[in-house]
């Protein structure tokens, strides 16, 4: 098969494997009501932005309508535990050829908080947030993602970091704080 020949296949392929992962979802939201809890887990590649609210243990999910009712928010053990599972495989075999590709519907999860513990990033998500209040605060990532805080109120301050992502910090001053980078990830504070 020469040159000429290639271009005209992939002309013709390409098309349908970009129409194949295409949906015309549409975006929607979905308030729902929470029990009390002070540590929030994040799993899966999600977006969660934490912030003070007036209606506390209450969590605003957007995602498109495909995927919403997939989208966990349940509290077990006062832990808030975020997990969507909104990434689909997309492989197609053509002779001689394999193509994979990855289709993730976009989730953000915005969640209304006041004093919190512990926050743990395990998915490929991301987490930013201001106004946190607490006396001790512990946070752990395992993620290629970002961990944004802001404004954050503490007197001793956990961070261990396993993740490939970055942590960043912004916040009061602090009495102690303990930091530990196990994985190729960075801590800016």
């Amino acid at each position: 098969m020469g040159a000429k020949e290639n271009r005209i296949l992939w002309l013709l392929v390409l098309p349908h494997l970009f129409l194949a992962g295409v949906s015309f979802g549409e975006l929607t939201s979905d308030r729902r009501l929470l029990f009390l809890f002070d540590k929030i887990e994040v799993r899966g590649e999600v977006d969660v932005f934490l912030r003070q609210g007036k209606r506390l243990r209450e969590c605003t999910v957007y995602a498109d309508k495909e995927i919403i009712e997939t989208v966990q928010t349940r509290v077990t053990n006062r832990t808030l535990v975020i997990d969507a599972n909104n990434t689909y495989d997309i492989g197609r075999r053509l002779p001689f050829l394999r193509i994979d590709a990855k289709r993730v519907f976009p989730v953000e999860v915005i969640v209304s908080i006041r004093d919190l513990k512990e926050i743990a990033l395990l998915g490929a998500g991301n987490l930013s947030g201001s106004g946190i209040q607490a006396q001790h605060l512990k946070l752990f990532s395992a993620s290629p993602g970002k961990l944004d805080l802001r404004q954050f109120s503490t007197e001793s301050l956990e961070v261990i970091h396993d993740g490939s992502g970055e942590i960043v910090l912004k916040g009061g001053p602090l009495d102690e704080i303990d930091a530990t980078v196990n994985g190729s990830g960075t801590i800016h504070a």
